[in-house]
């Protein structure tokens, strides 16, 4: 990705290498004169803070390499953050739904990218809706465990997650003409994308947001 530091075999890649007429405004290309048919390892600092690293063996048959994202390559303690992040903005919009909060009460603490505020503020809205007009009530939710599932450029750049939430929640009920109660688990899916903006998260994308909570 354009404006990165790309380190190769240890050894910072200068700039003198970039190949101007490779390089597009999305990315860089640099073209090194010589190196060794190793398996070497390869690290590539986004601007923003986020560090790819990666293993390549050039031969006479591999004489390119491309930065594709994976989380292979994202680094345990950045994959740490990230999900530490999904679970505070989970946590930051079921509690306001639960506590009656508007969007803007609440904004502030998911660090949305002003840009993007009135999108998520539709996903939020929405979510209340849907809960509103379910059957079953939820009282409490917590969220106990994220994995990451894929990770990739959207078509902006910015960093698309897809995730799986494992969640503990209590709903109210009504049976047989009397209020129930109900604790139980569950997982699901969520997609989620980010602006990193100096080692932050900025979220700027949310979908697939769990409205519906199983009594049995």
């Amino acid at each position: 990705p354009k404006d990165s530091k790309v380190t190769y075999a240890d050894i910072s890649v200068d700039p003198k290498y970039k190949d101007a007429k490779s390089s597009t405004d999305e990315k860089d290309c640099y073209v090194l004169p010589q190196v060794f048919p190793a398996e070497t390892e390869i690290k590539i600092a986004l601007k923003d803070g986020l560090t790819l690293e990666d293993t390549v063996t050039p031969s006479s048959y591999r004489t390119s390499y491309t930065a594709n994202i994976s989380l292979d390559m994202i680094r345990d303690e950045d994959q740490t953050k990230i999900k530490d992040t999904i679970k505070g903005n989970l946590t930051t919009i079921y509690n306001g739904v639960l506590q009656n909060k508007a969007f803007q009460d609440i904004k502030g603490d998911l660090k949305i990218s002003s840009e993007k505020e009135k999108d998520i503020q539709s996903e939020y809205e929405s979510l209340v809706e849907d809960l509103k007009e379910s059957s079953n009530t939820l009282t409490a939710i917590s969220f106990t465990n994220v994995t990451l599932s894929r990770v990739e450029f959207d078509d902006n750049g910015e960093l698309e997650f897809r995730a799986k939430v494992e969640y503990k929640y209590s709903i109210k009920y009504s049976y047989s003409g009397s209020e129930r109660t109900k604790d139980s688990s569950d997982s699901s899916y969520v997609n989620l994308a980010y602006h990193l903006q100096d080692g932050n998260y900025q979220l700027v994308d949310i979908d697939n947001l769990v409205d519906y909570f199983s009594r049995y």
